[in-house]
């Protein structure tokens, strides 16, 4: 079983903590964040706010931004899932479609930690 890195360890920690409000379809806007954004707020990244009130991290407004996925160790910028022979959901499937809380995201990735990441990060 792959080890989790630090920052993996860290952002799953604040999904576990519930401290977040947890929102869909946009990093995070004055109601909370999704789970990516919310990685980007335990990155340390500074948002800006577009035209419509949401959040942008990096330039990035509805999927990671590529400093998050480098820091993650992430797939990709939706946060892919990648399992042979298996149709696992990215994070943003998880967050926006499944509208699964953030303690059932970060199960699902303690549950298979090199199906969401390359390596310990």
């Amino acid at each position: 079983m792959q080890e989790l890195g630090p920052n993996q360890e860290k952002w799953l920690q604040a999904l576990e903590s519930g401290n977040w409000n947890q929102v869909s379809g946009r990093l995070g806007d004055h109601r909370g964040h999704c789970c990516i954004g919310v990685a980007c707020e335990v990155m340390g990244l500074q948002h800006k706010r577009d035209e419509d009130g949401d959040f942008v991290y990096d330039g990035a407004s509805g999927n990671a931004p590529q400093s998050l996925v480098e820091w993650l160790a992430l797939h990709d910028e939706e946060g892919s899932a990648y399992e042979p022979d298996d149709d696992m959901s990215s994070l943003v499937e998880l967050n926006d479609c499944e509208k699964c809380t953030f303690k059932k995201i970060a199960e699902a990735v303690r549950a298979n930690p090199p199906a969401y990441f390359r390596e310990p990060r």
